[in-house]
């Protein structure tokens, strides 16, 4: 199957997530300070090259995650990409991610604040500490006004700046909030667009979106497409519907109904009566034959997706098509 192009929509927050290869530190060993704040040293650099706005960010010892709005389609890939080449020549050779990194396009004014918190909360998440401002590489110490201002770096989205009107009221309203945590719906909800990679949002967010996104911005419905009828006129068949000349189907009555151009195609010859196209759907085999007096021959149903199938071309309205072709 082939993977999924990026999704990029411009002026729209992205939240983001790489996994590194190997941890950085064992799961039961104290976080290595040292290569963290190599790494948000590296990371604040490179959303600056990159022009990238970074609203939201979180080192982990097997993760980087962010949230932030690219000034083009390339933004977040040449961010990554910086910190990888870096991480690679400086902690780790070789290969530093796991995987591509996965990103989800969010609605603002919904979405831009659940985002923030699921970042901030992270440490708390995986068990690091039980304070998510006590983790000093992520952006929960700027978002509620603690530690120095010289590492203040992010750049507030409007959706903080609207939790009040002075720094300590917009600091106090988002540490309440992050001590609130997020419910088990948004947070299934953040975690499987991000998986995914598709876009969270409302339906009028979405199909303003669509006109403007680099691809399709949620799932595909699972399995093969729905066959559909042929165009033209419909109208009921025979309504004196007779039983079913078969044990195989449940029903005893039945209206089929069929385009009014293969009504006229089929052979008067039908079961030995030509009123008896009512159990032309679900019988077995049919008597079926061509016009111009040609001997009738089999045909087989199909019962399960109730279509019929022509093999005989000369008593198909389908001439010069392909043996075995469903009219349906």
């Amino acid at each position: 199957m082939a993977r999924l192009s990026r999704l990029y929509a411009p002026d729209t927050p992205q939240l983001v997530q790489v996994r590194f290869t190997h941890p950085l530190a064992p799961l039961h060993e104290p976080a290595p300070a040292d290569k963290l704040n190599l790494l948000a040293d590296w990371l604040r650099s490179a959303a600056h090259d990159s022009r990238v706005r970074v609203h939201g960010w979180a080192l982990l010892n097997d993760r980087l995650a962010l949230l932030a709005t690219p000034s083009d389609k390339a933004g977040v890939a040449g961010l990554i990409q910086a910190v990888g080449r870096r991480f690679a020549t400086r902690l780790e050779k070789g290969r530093v991610f796991a995987e591509r990194y996965r990103s989800a396009l969010l609605q603002p004014n919904a979405w831009v604040l659940p985002a923030l918190i699921w970042l901030d909360r992270l440490p708390v998440q995986h068990h690091h500490v039980d304070d998510p401002t006590r983790w000093p590489w992520s952006s929960a110490t700027q978002h509620t006004g603690i530690g120095p201002t010289a590492a203040h770096w992010a750049h507030e989205h409007v959706d903080y700046w609207k939790l009040g009107n002075t720094p300590f009221e917009r600091q106090a309203h988002y540490r309440r909030l992050l001590e609130e945590g997020l419910d088990a719906r948004p947070l299934q909800q953040l975690e499987d667009a991000l998986f995914g990679q598709w876009a969270l949002g409302d339906e009028d967010f979405l199909a303003r979106l669509k006109r403007t996104s680099s691809r399709r911005l949620s799932p595909a419905k699972r399995g093969r497409p729905r066959s559909t009828r042929l165009p033209g006129p419909q109208q009921p068949m025979s309504p004196t519907a007779q039983t079913c000349p078969t044990r195989t189907c449940q029903s005893k009555q039945h209206t089929p109904v069929l385009p009014t151009h293969i009504e006229d195609n089929l052979c008067p010859v039908f079961c030995g009566n030509a009123t008896n196209l009512a159990a032309l759907r679900c019988s077995e085999k049919i008597i079926f034959g061509a016009h111009q007096g040609q001997a009738p021959t089999l045909h087989p149903l199909c019962v399960r997706k109730n279509t019929i199938i022509f093999s005989n071309l000369s008593a198909s309205p389908f001439n010069g098509r392909p043996k075995n072709r469903c009219i349906y």
